[in-house]
């Protein structure tokens, strides 16, 4: 039922509360969420979460084959992580958490480790790619890599 567009796209669907499957929000929220856990709770004046418990979604269990997707990877409470790899240099300092979306919407968390970065307040974004319907995955992908 999740990947039929009859479904998802219906107003029933758009109704219902299904937790971590149809949420409705603009991009600009959903980034601004994980910019605010990739900041360790808190963005701005607003807190969300304590900081030890941010931190858990920093720390993922070693990678394995995901046996849903079929692909490596890691995961902390929900959140996929992935190192985010500077093609220039081939180093990965950045860490990302999130999770694609049915239908093509794409979010996630990226942490810059580094030290300086981190004393100063910097090297944490938050990036949401949301469609209006459901599609496929091609879109939010293109998005990611470019």
């Amino acid at each position: 039922l999740l990947f039929r567009p009859s479904v998802v796209n219906s107003a029933e669907w758009r109704q219902a509360e299904i937790p971590a499957v149809n949420l409705h929000g603009s991009a600009r929220d959903v980034a601004k969420v994980y910019a605010l856990l990739a900041n360790g709770g808190a963005l701005g004046d607003v807190r969300l979460l304590r900081s030890d418990t941010a931190a858990l979604l920093q720390f993922p269990s070693g990678p394995g084959v995901d046996k849903v997707f079929g692909f490596e990877s890691s995961w902390a409470f929900g959140f996929q992580h992935r190192p985010w790899v500077d093609e220039a240099s081939g180093t990965g300092r950045r860490s990302r958490f999130g999770l694609g979306g049915i239908g093509g919407s794409s979010a996630f968390g990226c942490i810059l480790k580094d030290e300086a970065c981190d004393e100063a307040g910097l090297g944490t974004v938050g990036f949401a790619y949301l469609t209006r319907e459901m599609g496929m995955w091609e879109r939010a992908e293109s998005v990611e890599d470019a």
